[in-house]
C-alpha cells in the first residue's frame, strides 16, 4: 500500500471517529506540503506553523500593552536585521564574577551537564540552573537592554531560558565522522519566530574560539529564496565564508549581540586547538503583562536541564 493511500484511509477512520481530529490531520498535511514554498514567502527555514505562531504571539501581546515603539536608529537596525551587536555593555567586575564562578562549576560533572559528545569524548557542558548557581546572571538583562526588547516586540516580554555553556576544540576528523557536533551549520531554530535571544560572551573571543555567527534577516532572506541546498552544509558554508553581511560575536568579555535565530541563519565556530568560548544565552518571548521584578523565578529549564535533575540534585 502507497504511503498516500495509508494516509487518506488513516484520515477517513479519524474523521469517522473523531470529525475534529480527522480535521486537524489533513490541515497538519497541507501545512507540511506548504513548508517548502512558505521558505520562499518568509525567507526562513521555520515551519509553517512556526512562522504563524510567532506572528500571532506577538499581537496578542501587542494588543494587551502599553509599550509605546519609537523609531530610533537603533531600534530600527533591530527590527531591519533581527540582530544588532551591543558591543561591551556591561561593568567589567560583573563580567569578571560571573565568569570565575562558571568556570568553577561548567567542568563539575554535579554542576552541569554534557551539552555534545561525540566517541565518549566531550566537546561541550551546560552548567544546570545557571541563574540558581550563579545569582548575578540576572544582572545581564539591564534596563537599556530590556528597553530594546519592548521596543522590538512593541509589547511587554518574558525570559523564556536561561543557559551558560563551553565549547571545545572538535578535531577535523571528528568534524568529518560526526557532521554536526554543536550547531556548527547555518540553520534557522525551531521555535515561534517571536522567539529572540540575548548572547553575552564571558572570555575574551577571537575567530579562533569559534564565535557565534549571525546572518542578518535581510540576507538570510535572500539566501533562503536563493533555492540553496541546505543539506549540503559544506557547500553553504563555504558560500558564505567571507561574506560581509555575517555578524560575529567576538570581542572582549561582556560582548553582546541580541539576535531571532528563527528569522536569522547562525551558526556555531569551532574554537582551534587549546581554546574554549564561554557564552550565556537569555532567551525571550513576547508577554502581556509587564517582566516581574523576580522574573528568574518563572523561568523554563530546559529538557537536559529537566532530565539531569530529574536523578541528581544540586
Amino acid at each position: 500500500m502507497s504511503p498516500e493511500i495509508s494516509d487518506i484511509r488513516k484520515t477517513a477512520k479519524q474523521a469517522q471517529k473523531n470529525p475534529k481530529a480527522g480535521v486537524r490531520h489533513v490541515a497538519e498535511r497541507v501545512i507540511a506540503r506548504c513548508d517548502p514554498l512558505t521558505e520562499r514567502i518568509t525567507g526562513n527555514r521555520v515551519k509553517t506553523t512556526r512562522n504563524i505562531q510567532g506572528a500571532y504571539e506577538i499581537k496578542r501581546a501587542q494588543r494587551k500593552s502599553t509599550v509605546k515603539q519609537k523609531n530610533t536608529p537603533e531600534v530600527n537596525q533591530l527590527r531591519k536585521n533581527q540582530c544588532l551587536a551591543l558591543g561591551n555593555p556591561y561593568d567589567t567586575s560583573l563580567i569578571k564574577s560571573i565568569e570565575d564562578k562558571f568556570d568553577q562549576i561548567v567542568e563539575n560533572p554535579d554542576k552541569s551537564l554534557v551539552r555534545s559528545e561525540y566517541d565518549e569524548t566531550v566537546y561541550s557542558r551546560m552548567v544546570v540552573n545557571l541563574w540558581k548557581q550563579i545569582p548575578e546572571v540576572r544582572d545581564l538583562l539591564t534596563p537599556e537592554i530590556q528597553h530594546l526588547i519592548r521596543q522590538y516586540y512593541g509589547a511587554n516580554f518574558q525570559v523564556r531560558h536561561l543557559v551558560g555553556w563551553r565549547n571545545y576544540h572538535v578535531p577535523e576528523s571528528v568534524i568529518e565522522e560526526a557532521g554536526d557536533v554543536f550547531s556548527d551549520f547555518w540553520h534557522n531554530d525551531g521555535k515561534p519566530t517571536s522567539w529572540f535571544k540575548l548572547f553575552i560572551v564571558l572570555r575574551e573571543t577571537t575567530d579562533g574560539h569559534g564565535p557565534l555567527h549571525i546572518l542578518p534577516k535581510p540576507a538570510t532572506e535572500a539566501l533562503v529564496r536563493s533555492g540553496s541546498d541546505f543539506e549540503n552544509y559544506d557547500k553553504i558554508r563555504e558560500q558564505l565564508r567571507g561574506n560581509p553581511a555575517v555578524v560575529k560575536l567576538t570581542g572582549k568579555p561582556g560582548s553582546a549581540i541580541l539576535g531571532n535565530t528563527e528569522q536569522c541563519l547562525h551558526r556555531a565556530g569551532f574554537p582551534d586547538e587549546g581554546n574554549i568560548r564561554d557564552i550565556i544565552q537569555f532567551q525571550f518571548t513576547p508577554a502581556s503583562e509587564p517582566l516581574r521584578d523576580d522574573w528568574e523565578s518563572e523561568i523554563h529549564p530546559k529538557p537536559a536541564e529537566e532530565e539531569w535533575l530529574s536523578s541528581n540534585t544540586l
